[in-house]
């Protein structure tokens, strides 16, 4: 819980490192997958592909959940991790090919 207070740290880096470590905790970072995702409300503050990346780490349904992010660049980077997630991206091609027409 100590690091994911960090995720509201005004520091941008210092947020964006609290996200790597919990996306580093794997399974147990996850129950913070919701306050990582929420990062990505503002663009301009912490780069989003660390963040796609902290969430990777926390297992496929953290990526997946963005798919239907409002940003272009965030549903993209979410798409090229999912793919590389072997079977389990796999289970999300149907809304991945929806997203092709994007």
């Amino acid at each position: 819980d100590a690091v994911a207070r960090l995720l509201a740290d005004p520091a941008d880096m210092v947020r964006a490192k609290a996200a790597l470590v919990l996306g580093r905790m794997g399974e147990a970072g996850a129950a913070h997958a919701d306050a990582v995702a929420r990062l990505l409300d503002d663009p301009a503050s912490v780069d989003h592909y660390l963040v796609i990346k902290a969430l990777g780490r926390m297992g496929e349904a953290g990526v997946a959940r963005l798919l239907d992010h409002p940003d272009e660049d965030v549903r993209a980077d979410a798409v090229e991790d999912l793919g590389q997630m072997g079977e389990a991206g796999a289970a999300h091609v149907d809304v991945v090919a929806r997203l092709l027409d994007d």
